[in-house]
């Protein structure tokens, strides 16, 4: 590939010059205890725990209609707006109105590419770390697990396994794209490191322009995911409102399980607006420790000392550590 133009991260230069300057040198630990792929994992497994819990709540909110009202049929009923005809009170029998709408589903498609991503950008990175400060670890374990990840994703563009006599739509051009360019990326570095004894001398290099397009198409994915879950939360809100008023007093169970609905809803919607800046934030730490690890390698900061250059890359996984740390502890408590 190419040489990368040298360009320097302004906040790494900012901050090796505060730490240089003594005060806090001593606090800064270099060793690689707590691994960067050890935190993204703990993030999105805890992201993975959340969608799977959405799910399952979706899934009893479904079949809950089911057996309320026969005109709902699964996996998307129909829910109906406005005027009914006969025998129709929550779900359309007849053709599809104006205002109609089917109650959405998320699936693990629309989460579960972002997730393997960010594991296989963080193994990746943490690669890269192991080359600048030259202290190479044993990182074919995490490699070829992160590559078995996204070739599990890869693998099953069109469908989802486990969801039998269930066809869902293709993956977008943007999680296919996010997908197999870090599969390609996580490709290379195992081929590159197994031709070589020491990781060190194995030079990666990524134009800076393909990899801010792949961040970009993982802000989109996260974005699409959070879209479907608030346009479910919002439309199964709107039909618990207008059901849960028709079923009698004396049917107590089956207002209480509406009602408990109703309540888990409503605190996950409020709590929506956290995990998108969570998911933000992360995406925006992978961004900037792409560029600081870019600056140590090829820019002006290849020409601090080894001593500086860990000092610098401690506080790059530091920072992307207490991201996805942020990341996993809302997931945990949403």
């Amino acid at each position: 590939m190419s040489k990368l133009s040298r360009t320097v991260g302004f906040s790494i230069a900012l901050t090796l010059a505060i730490t240089l300057s003594g005060c806090a040198t001593d606090v800064i630990r270099i060793e690689r205890a707590g691994t960067m792929t050890d935190a993204a994992r703990s993030a999105t497994d805890a992201t993975r725990v959340l969608m799977a819990d959405v799910q399952s709540e979706n899934r009893k909110a479904l079949i809950d209609l089911v057996a309320v009202d026969p005109n709902c049929r699964l996996p998307t009923p129909l829910i109906a707006q406005g005027e009914t005809g006969n025998n129709e009170t929550i779900c359309r029998k007849g053709s599809r109105q104006e205002n109609d709408f089917q109650l959405p589903r998320l699936t693990r498609q629309d989460f579960g590419p972002s997730l393997a991503v960010i594991d296989g950008l963080v193994t990746y990175f943490d690669a890269v770390d192991a080359i600048v400060t030259r202290e190479p670890t044993d990182l074919a374990g995490k490699l070829l697990g992160a590559q078995a990840t996204l070739d599990a994703v890869a693998a099953n563009l069109g469908s989802i396994a486990g969801q039998e006599d269930v066809k869902l739509p293709a993956l977008t051009d943007d999680q296919k794209g996010a997908v197999e360019d870090t599969l390609s990326l996580l490709n290379e570095i195992i081929d590159e490191s197994a031709r070589v004894d020491d990781l060190r001398d194995v030079e990666i290099q990524l134009d800076q322009a393909a990899f801010a397009k792949d961040i970009d198409r993982l802000s989109r994915i996260n974005q699409r995911w959070l879209l479907v879950m608030d346009v479910q939360i919002d439309n199964r809100l709107t039909l618990i409102e207008s059901r849960l008023p028709r079923i009698p007093a004396q049917q107590f169970d089956q207002r209480h399980r509406f009602a408990a609905q109703q309540m888990t809803l409503i605190e996950r919607q409020e709590a929506l607006p956290e995990l998108a800046i969570a998911l933000s934030k992360t995406v925006g730490t992978l961004r900037e420790t792409h560029r600081d690890y870019q600056g140590l390698l090829f820019g002006d900061d290849r020409l601090l000392t080894l001593d500086e250059k860990r000092k610098a890359a401690a506080i790059t996984r530091t920072r992307l550590r207490r991201a996805l740390g942020h990341l996993a502890a809302i997931a945990r408590v949403f």
